[in-house]
């Protein structure tokens, strides 16, 4: 599995992704999914409801570009499906979410 820096640095977080692997039964994907979602407007802070959800998008944009690329050079040999994540889906908040493509989820 693939997580953001700094996601999976010590016991407490070993201990969450355990307890999602149990919550998502075994599931990577969906455990990569919960680990590596960013909510955009959470990126400002206090000062998130002074960006536009026009700023908002062309940031996911960027980010998404950003990540495909560095996920390219550090894991050559993998591919990651990177999207962009509506508010509806999210349940609150525009976010960018990467996962690995593992065989199961190839159609």
């Amino acid at each position: 599995m693939v997580f953001l820096q700094d996601t999976i640095e010590d016991s407490e977080d070993r201990k969450r992704l355990n307890e999602a692997l149990l919550r998502y039964r075994g599931d990577k994907t969906k455990a990569e999914q919960a680990f590596n979602l960013v909510e955009i407007p959470s990126l400002f802070g206090k000062s998130s409801l002074e960006t536009t959800d026009q700023e908002d998008v062309f940031l996911a944009d960027r980010l998404i570009e950003m990540w495909r690329c560095r996920l390219k050079i550090v894991f050559p040999n993998r591919e990651f499906l990177i999207r962009m994540v509506s508010a509806k889906e999210t349940g609150g908040e525009l976010a960018v979410m990467f996962h690995t493509i593992r065989s199961e989820n190839k159609g």
